[in-house]
């Protein structure tokens, strides 16, 4: 619930699919954290991920240069208002 917070709720919610695999899982963190990152400059410049389960404890390590592209270098994707304006028969909302 830090600074960078409120920038990860429309990727969760957007980009979230139930039964990832674990490495989609911490890529889908990866990719998340990085973009946070991109638009607020007190996140930091690193990730680090930390995987329980019952072989134990898994951490990793993404320093800056390593981390996925940021928002700027993405490819453009489909707005909310356009994806809720087709849902709907393109009649609006």
């Amino acid at each position: 619930m830090g600074s960078g917070s409120s920038y990860l709720h429309g990727f969760f919610d957007q980009q979230w699919k139930e039964g990832m695999t674990k490495d989609d899982a911490e890529r889908f963190v990866v990719k998340a954290l990085s973009l946070a990152i991109g638009r607020d400059s007190a996140s930091g410049g690193v990730v680090q991920t930390v995987i329980l389960n019952s072989k134990g404890v898994t951490k990793k390590f993404y320093h800056g240069d390593s981390l996925p592209p940021r928002r700027e270098e993405l490819e453009p994707q489909d707005s909310l208002l356009d994806i809720l304006s087709s849902s709907h028969g393109g009649s609006g909302i």
